[in-house]
């Protein structure tokens, strides 16, 4: 190959090169516009939800969670949580019978869920309002969790006092 052939397959490596690039860097340049409403929409998965102590330890909350989390871009949202093994104890049976017994009664008060709406209130603060809760006296009522979005990662710590040693970690479903 002669000088000017190399020459050129050296421009056009170059060219393909840059062509990449800026392929690379439009898309972080998409990733990095996208905003925390953009991110938060869609369902999360709980990975771990624990409990710190006043010595720094952490420990699963009630011996170990798992929940759904739903955001839309609409403004609205679900929450969902049940212990790790709901509702393996109990088997099947009917939803609040009256004949129930209190034992059962108490095994389905352990499923938490509530569905209203959410904004971004800083950029470190999400607020949810609950328009239906699985505690009637939570109907109505603001919650406020501070969050931290990191990919396909949700932290959260709601902010409520005697609540703020829990920690929540979400990822987002594909």
């Amino acid at each position: 190959m002669d000088e000017r052939q190399a020459a050129l397959r050296l421009v056009k490596t170059l060219r393909l090169l840059w062509a990449a690039g800026f392929l690379v860097a439009c898309d972080a340049a998409e990733e990095a516009s996208t905003t925390p409403e953009e991110q938060l929409s869609g369902r999360w998965t709980l990975a771990y939800m624990d409990v710190v102590d006043s010595l720094g330890d952490a420990q699963p909350y009630m011996g170990g969670m798992r929940g759904s989390l739903l955001y839309h871009p609409s403004g609205t949202m679900s929450l969902h949580l049940t212990p790790e093994n709901y509702p393996d104890p109990m088997g099947s049976f009917s939803n609040f019978d009256s004949l129930q017994s209190v034992e059962h009664l108490k095994h389905l008060a352990n499923f938490y869920s509530y569905t209203g709406s959410y904004r971004i209130e800083n950029d470190s603060v999400l607020l949810h309002r609950s328009s239906m809760h699985s505690n009637p006296r939570e109907w109505n009522r603001d919650s406020r969790r501070a969050f931290r979005l990191s990919g396909d990662s949700l932290f959260m710590r709601p902010l409520a006092a005697g609540l703020e040693r829990i920690r929540l970690l979400w990822i987002k479903d594909s």
